[in-house]
């Protein structure tokens, strides 16, 4: 049976060094993020590569967007400035949800990551992305990776809607202070694998 594993924690908290480290560790695993879709329509619309958006994502106090008008040959005047995180949350959540469903994410990633044997999701935040996973024939995974040392996250319905669903995840890891967190990975793929 298939398996995937889904990754949990707030911005910041090492979803991705935690989906790297068990990719290394679980043979012929690919990652996959339910919003690999939403940054690739947005480079393109931005012109920029998906490395620069990683950049321009995780950097927003230093990365953002002007919108600018320039009435009757006036000097110009900035109407909005947003950053790159806000505009992949309102462009994934709030503008493409309500036109093609809830889940239009969670299926597009499904359809990836059920081609190899064992995939890891490193941006699970929704539960309706949990919905879409479980209503087919694999056996999943959920990971909490939490790091208390961090701020606390934004009040977009991306850092909230698995809390507020009261989501009980299978394992939780602890990543506060960047502790050694190779054996207690360990122990999750032993559990996963058997």
């Amino acid at each position: 049976m298939k398996k995937i594993i889904l990754i949990n924690g707030i911005k910041r908290s090492g979803k991705d060094y935690l989906g790297e480290l068990m990719q290394e560790l679980i043979p012929h695993s690919e990652i996959h993020k339910f919003a690999d879709p939403i940054k690739e329509i947005i480079a393109v619309t931005f012109g920029i590569s998906l490395d620069d958006l990683e950049v321009y994502k995780n950097n927003s106090q230093d990365y953002g967007i002007e919108i600018k008008v320039y009435p009757n040959n006036q000097p110009d005047c900035t109407l909005k400035y947003v950053n790159f995180r806000e505009i992949l949350q309102k462009f994934g959540t709030e503008a493409m949800k309500p036109v093609f469903g809830n889940d239009v994410w969670a299926e597009l990633c499904l359809k990836r990551a059920l081609e190899a044997e064992i995939s890891i999701i490193t941006d699970f935040r929704f539960y309706d992305e949990w919905k879409v996973v479980n209503s087919k024939d694999v056996k999943i995974f959920t990971i909490n990776i939490f790091n208390d040392s961090l701020p606390q996250p934004d009040n977009h319905a991306s850092e909230r809607d698995l809390e507020d669903n009261n989501f009980k995840f299978d394992f939780y890891i602890d990543n506060t202070n960047q502790p050694n967190i190779f054996e207690d990975v360990k122990n999750i793929i032993k559990n996963i694998l058997d």
